[in-house]
């Protein structure tokens, strides 16, 4: 029980922070690991290194101070999962390299979410269904930067964007595990 009313607080904060996602002024997300709608490379899930795939979030708008990026898989028949929260300022968050350490402040004004169980840090795609998973980088531009501890959850860090988004984008990428 205690577990089903957990998912529907995570879920009923995702609706309330982005249910007019494509309200906000566009930004982008891209990455040179792979393109939009592209297929993730081995090297970024867990067939491979695990590494988090180097991201670039760009055309911010001018009244942009923090960023927060939730990386999250989105299957038309399962629940949504996040698998990466990352916050912090502008600055920080512009560019963030390959391999982000998985620790509560892996750069200098950046901070990282827990993820259940798979802990602080990028949860890479995995797939033991043979079937193509899609993840969606989100990204979301803040006219604050967000007020939580290291280790947040998804839950804290939704409530805590929620009325302070001014831009939005996203990145779609696909992954398909070899059984």
């Amino acid at each position: 029980m205690r577990a089903a009313l957990t998912l529907a607080l995570v879920l009923s904060g995702l609706a309330s922070a982005c249910s007019n996602d494509d309200d906000y002024p566009s930004i982008q997300v891209t990455s040179i690991a792979f393109g939009d709608e592209g297929m993730i490379p081995i090297r970024h899930t867990c067939e491979g290194d695990g590494l988090s795939p180097p991201l670039k979030i760009s055309d911010l708008p001018d009244d942009t101070v923090g960023i927060a990026l939730v990386m999250v898989n989105k299957d038309d028949d399962a629940p949504i999962a996040a698998h990466w929260l990352v916050w912090g300022t502008r600055e920080s968050m512009e560019f963030l390299p390959e391999g982000v350490e998985a620790v509560d402040q892996p750069f200098e004004g950046g901070f990282q979410g827990e993820i259940p169980d798979a802990g602080l840090g990028y949860d890479p795609p995995c797939d033991d269904e043979g079937e193509e998973k899609r993840y969606v980088f989100r990204a979301y531009a803040l006219d604050r930067i967000p007020a939580l501890e290291p280790g947040a959850s998804w839950t804290a860090l939704e409530g805590n964007i929620d009325g302070h988004i001014v831009g939005y984008g996203k990145l779609v990428g696909y992954f398909k595990g070899d059984l």
